[in-house]
Order: structure tokens, then sequence, then C-alpha cells
């Protein structure tokens, strides 16, 4: 291909922000090239020559993906929206919340009351659109705010669920397309297959 190949053109895209669900199809696979593709995100490794269904399945992957990622896209926008009405005090008082800090502690943070602290505390939930604590540390995450590290174990885990359900399809390969890239240079033993996988970072393997 002249011009970018296709690590060179998945890399790029990734350099600009582009999000985009990528299957490659190479009759020169490498291991290095294929670990190199999956870790970027890409959808699927397939060597020449492939089975229709392959293809077809890594495409119904791709449009999967691209489906979940515009959802997060757009959620991640309006949650932003949603932010930018807030004044910076209450951006404040609600980066205090997620953290899960008391009132008191806030007041005293900012040295101000309990009071003033429940009154701007009411106003961010009801900008935000959140009804609970749970609600507004989700949102907070989906606009970019994390909580600090020591108030992450309280937190809910709807974005550890999310980050676990796409990890297989962002980095995930079976063990047979990766033996049949494998093979192109020589056999390898499933140990050694897993050992590979391991020490490159790929470490989620389906059977």
């Amino acid at each position: 291909m002249p011009g970018l190949n296709g690590l060179e053109l998945q890399e790029t895209l990734a350099q600009t922000g582009r999000v985009e669900q990528i299957i490659f199809v190479t009759g020169g696979a490498t291991v290095p090239s294929c670990v190199q593709a999956m870790k970027a995100g890409a959808v699927d490794y397939l060597q020449k020559p492939f089975q229709d269904e392959d293809l077809l399945g890594a495409v119904e992957r791709a449009l999967t993906r691209s489906s979940e990622e515009r959802l997060r896209r757009l959620e991640r926008q309006e949650a932003r929206e949603r932010l930018a009405t807030l004044t910076p005090r209450e951006f404040d008082v609600l980066k205090g919340v997620i953290a899960g800090m008391l009132n008191k502690q806030i007041a005293a943070q900012f040295g101000t009351t309990e009071g003033t602290i429940k009154v701007h505390r009411g106003r961010v939930m009801e900008k935000m659109g959140t009804t609970s604590v749970a609600e507004l540390v989700i949102l907070a995450q989906r606009a970019g705010i994390a909580p600090p590290s020591s108030a992450r174990s309280a937190r809910i885990g709807e974005s550890s669920m999310t980050s676990c359900r796409e990890t297989p399809n962002q980095i995930g390969i079976t063990t047979e397309r990766f033996r049949s890239i494998c093979s192109v240079q020589a056999p390898l033993s499933s140990a050694l297959v897993h050992s590979f996988l391991m020490n490159s970072g790929l470490i989620t393997m389906t059977a």
C-alpha cells in the first residue's frame, strides 16, 4: 500500500482524535503488528485467506462498537453541557460532593456555612438533573470529572462495568485467531501464546 500502512493510519487517526473502528486484513501478518493493532483498539486482525464469516463477524462487531461509541459521545456532550451551567462555586461544591465530603467539610474548606453549601448542593443536583449522589458521580465521570482516588472505592461501578464489557472487544483475540497469525512465522503452543499475550499486555484471551 503506497503512503501510510495500516498501523500508521491507525496511529494517525488516533492522534487526530478520530474514533474509527478498524479491521486489519493482511497477507503479511506478524505477531508484533497484530499485538500493536489490537492494543490500539482494532476490531480484528484477519490473515489472508480468511473465511467469509470471519469478516462478516468483524464487521458486525465494528458496527456495534461504533454505535456504542456514538452513544457515549452523546452522553459525554450532554453531561458537559449540564456542567457548563454551573457557577464556579457550584462546580467546587460538585467536586466536593463526588469526592464523598460532607456538607460541613465542604463548608469548612471554603470558609462558609453548612446552610450555604446545602443551597449550592441543591442547585447542583437540579442543574445536573440528578436525584442522588450516585447519579451525580456517574454524570460527572461522563463529563470527564473523576473523584479523587480515595473516594473511588465508594462510587457505584457503572464505568467499571462498562470497561469490563468493552475490554474483550477492544483488545481480546481468540486463541484460534492468534494461532493463525503466529503460524505465519512458526507454530506456537497454547502456553507460549498465552505467555506472549500476558507479557504484551493483551491479558484478555477467549477460547
